[in-house]
């Protein structure tokens, strides 16, 4: 089975150390590159998200990439309000991800190509993590994600 291996990073949250707290960040890292029309996109790092259930792709990331329009959508985090809402297509794209050495993919996945170039670059459930095996193992700063 196919398996590529991803970056764990550690960092303050920033929140808590505003107020004098030190609790530590822990965000999971992958490569990941996009199908365009002529061949792929430069693979670029993205936080592999559990709780998103979809992928989510700022502009510089999609624009010129191959992709099957689903339908415009408003996307939100923990806000619901209207105006902490973003626009954006979900789409149907192929994406593949790497860690360096070994690549997964290439593989139809649902993603949210938003609006705003200040968004970040997440890799949701659906695609790769709902089809594979995802291992963290944080206190050996081992994390994997396996196709089954």
């Amino acid at each position: 089975m196919p398996q590529i291996d991803l970056r764990i990073v550690r960092g303050n949250h920033p929140p808590a150390f505003s107020v004098g707290h030190r609790v530590t960040a822990v965000r999971l890292y992958a490569d990941f590159s996009i199908a365009t029309e002529t061949g792929w996109t430069h693979f670029r790092p993205a936080v592999v998200d559990t709780g998103a259930p979809v992928s989510v792709f700022p502009p510089p990331v999609w624009k010129g990439a191959r992709y099957r329009p689903l339908g415009h959508v408003k996307i939100g985090g923990l806000a619901r309000r209207k105006t902490c809402q973003l626009g954006a297509m979900l789409a149907e794209i192929d994406c593949a991800l790497t860690d360096g050495q070994r690549m997964l993919g290439p593989i139809g996945v649902h993603a949210y190509l938003v609006e705003t170039e200040d968004a970040p670059r997440l890799i949701g459930m659906s695609g790769f993590l709902e089809r594979g095996v995802l291992h963290v193992d944080v206190s050996r700063g081992r994390a994997t994600l396996r196709m089954s």
